[in-house]
C-alpha cells in the first residue's frame, strides 16, 4: 500500500490545478465562497480520477494509456460537476439562498453531465483532451517510479 500517499498526493495536486480550468472558463473566480467551492470540488474530483485510474494504469501497457486518458476527461469533469452541484446544494439548503451563478446548477447529477459533456464540446476540447492525456501520463509515472504495492507484511522485513 505504499504508493497510497503518492496518489492521494498527485490526486490533491492535479484537482487543484484542473480546478483553475473551470473557475478561469466561467470567471467564477468572484468570491471566496464560489472559490473554495471549486477547489474544494477539483479537489474531490482529482483524489477520486486519479484512484479510480490507479488499478487499470498499472495493469494495460502504455499504448493503452492515452485512451485512459481520454476516458479520464468525461470521468474527471463528472466527478468534479458532481461535487460542486452537491456543495452548491449544501450551501443553498444550509443558507437559504441560491448559491453560485444559476439556482438550476445545484443539481449534482445535472452538473456531472454537464461538465462531462461539456469537455468535449463547449470548453476546448483541442486544449482539454491532450492535457488529460498528459495528466495521465504523469499517473502512471507515478506509479511507476513509486513501485508495486507491497501486500505481504514479510515484504517489508
Amino acid at each position: 500500500m505504499k504508493q497510497l500517499p503518492y496518489i492521494a498526493a498527485f490526486g490533491t495536486l492535479s484537482g487543484l490545478l484542473w480546478a483553475l480550468v473551470p473557475g478561469t472558463l466561467t470567471e467564477s473566480w468572484r468570491s471566496l465562497e464560489v472559490t473554495a467551492t471549486i477547489l474544494i470540488a477539483g479537489l474531490a474530483a482529482g483524489l477520486a480520477t486519479s484512484f479510480l485510474l490507479a488499478k487499470p494504469l498499472k495493469k494495460v501497457s502504455w499504448k493503452w494509456v492515452p485512451l485512459l486518458g481520454l476516458g479520464s476527461l468525461p470521468l474527471g469533469a463528472f466527478l468534479y460537476g458532481l461535487f460542486i452541484g452537491s456543495l452548491r446544494f449544501l450551501m443553498n439548503s444550509v443558507t437559504g439562498t441560491p448559491f453560485g451563478r444559476e439556482p438550476e446548477w445545484h443539481y449534482p447529477l445535472e452538473m456531472g453531465g454537464f461538465y462531462a459533456f461539456g469537455v468535449f464540446t463547449y470548453y476546448f476540447p483541442y486544449v482539454l483532451i491532450p492535457l488529460a492525456i498528459l495528466t495521465t501520463w504523469s499517473l502512471r509515472w507515478v506509479l511507476l517510479k513509486f513501485g508495486k504495492d507491497d501486500a505481504t507484511p514479510a515484504a517489508h522485513a
